[in-house]
């Protein structure tokens, strides 16, 4: 044996081993399904309610002004998406960059161009 590669009993070298060869019958197999669970009517009712009191609390999490300048800034950007010919969502980011710029020109605030397009996530 060369100098250095000498094996000492006990501190064999790991080998290594596909995981799957031990349970040939699991290769190629799909995993199994999980069961669908389709709602009773009432379920639906149920939800329905919960999805309303969600809607109330997020539109309460913000203020009443905050919700008056989200509008309006929703309505700026898709007035200048429209006398462009765009659609205002899906934004893509030339889109998006283009807007900001537009809005930087006119003389508007970062602060005031960062918060109309945080208006957008509230209209998509």
């Amino acid at each position: 044996m060369a100098q250095g590669s000498e094996q000492h009993p006990g501190n064999a070298a790991p080998t290594l081993q596909d995981p799957s060869s031990d349970k040939p019958e699991a290769i190629g197999r799909a995993p199994p399904a999980l069961p669908v669970l389709v709602p009773a009517e009432g379920m639906l009712a149920v939800l329905h309610e919960d999805l309303e009191r969600a809607a109330a609390y997020k539109k309460a999490a913000r203020a009443a002004a905050t919700h008056r300048a989200y509008t309006s800034d929703w309505t700026i950007y898709t007035d200048w998406c429209a006398s462009r010919g765009l659609a205002p969502m899906p934004a893509h980011p030339e889109q998006i960059a283009a807007f900001v710029a537009n809005q930087a020109d006119a003389g508007f605030k970062p602060t005031t161009i960062e918060r109309r397009t945080a208006s957008w996530r509230l209209f998509r």
